[in-house]
């Protein structure tokens, strides 16, 4: 039995010991006495297989989280956005397509719709939220060379797009101000933190730091004042507390 093998099986072990106190232990003691495999512990409800990128041997790069929500009420259950970096032709590298796509899947694994960023890759984790206070969820997420935040409607309108100088790595983060507007905030490896206007993805302010910005912003109202502060450090080795509704 290898090291790995050798953990899993003592992780198993003490789920079985848990289980002593809990309901409906059956399947766990099952796996064990049966000798089934690891595997079996989870479903594979479905995958989709994103295809290659760049010509090379890898498929999509680890930037990318998805996110799940009530986006398209004509399809049943939750819809997953997420973004990826590939040629268009799939895996063609001698082809004019896009270098990154952002994608919509319905909760049983079926691609809704894929769009092209038009400019790089679909490289920050998607948030979602009613920018435009139209009742529906806009995907957000950041592009790398492109240099671009971009929002888009879920049956895949452009909402706006308001680029930066550098890689926007950084997700996305939303917030809802004292007068219901609803802001995007985030940075770049311009060395800068933006705050859009929801509805039109105008520039609300901007603040410059002294190094890349890699992480996400988070909102709140830290000091009980009534207004909102924006929390989000920088490669110069701060973290910055900022004033959201500037």
């Amino acid at each position: 039995m290898n090291k790995r093998s050798s953990v899993l099986r003592n992780f198993l072990i003490s789920l079985i010991c848990l289980s002593a106190y809990l309901p409906n232990r059956s399947p766990l003691l099952a796996l064990v006495s049966t000798g089934a495999t690891y595997n079996n512990i989870l479903v594979n409800n479905w995958n989709y297989q994103f295809k290659i990128v760049f010509g090379g041997d890898y498929r999509m790069i680890p930037g990318p989280s998805a996110a799940i929500g009530e986006l398209r009420p004509d399809y049943p259950g939750l819809e997953v956005a997420t973004g990826n970096e590939e040629y268009h032709p799939l895996g063609d590298t001698t082809s004019d397509g896009p270098l990154g796509r952002w994608f919509l899947f319905s909760s049983k694994g079926d691609v809704i719709w894929w769009k092209d960023t038009e400019n790089d890759e679909a490289h920050s984790s998607i948030n979602l939220a009613d920018l435009n206070g139209d009742g529906t969820s806009e995907i957000i997420g950041g592009t790398t060379s492109g240099n671009e935040v971009q929002a888009i409607h879920p049956f895949s309108q452009w909402v706006w797009a308001n680029p930066y100088n550098g890689h926007v790595l950084s997700t996305p983060a939303t917030a809802r101000m004292g007068n219901n507007e609803w802001r995007v905030f985030a940075g770049s490896f311009d060395y800068s933190v933006k705050s859009f206007r929801g509805a039109t993805g105008q520039i609300a302010w901007r603040f410059v730091t002294r190094g890349p910005i890699w992480s996400t912003a988070a909102i709140g109202d830290t000091d009980g004042d009534g207004a909102k502060e924006v929390l989000i450090g920088s490669d110069d080795g701060y973290l910055y507390c900022l004033g959201a509704s500037t």
